[in-house]
């Protein structure tokens, strides 16, 4: 059968952009199912790297609206409330 992983990047366009640890850590997995799958380098702190991503990519003329932009998260926040 096809791994949850798989199953949850069915159909993002090809050159979809990944971040941060997890990405990096499936990145063969996400390559088999995702065409053109790029992971632009990034900082513990995401978004001065992202902006200058999107920035260079709007500069070439590859955009898209507010709209059409959709965060995928795999997995949950690792913040925990502190013990009482």
């Amino acid at each position: 059968g096809v791994s949850a992983l798989a199953a949850a990047l069915l159909g993002l366009p090809t050159g979809t952009a990944f971040v941060g640890a997890p990405a990096l850590e499936h990145r063969e997995a996400i390559r088999a199912v995702v065409p053109g799958a790029v992971f632009p380098a990034s900082a513990e702190f995401l978004a001065a790297p992202l902006a200058a991503a999107a920035l260079r990519l709007a500069a070439s003329g590859a955009t898209v609206s507010a709209s059409g932009l959709r965060p995928l998260y795999l997995r949950g926040v690792d913040a925990r409330p502190s013990p009482a």
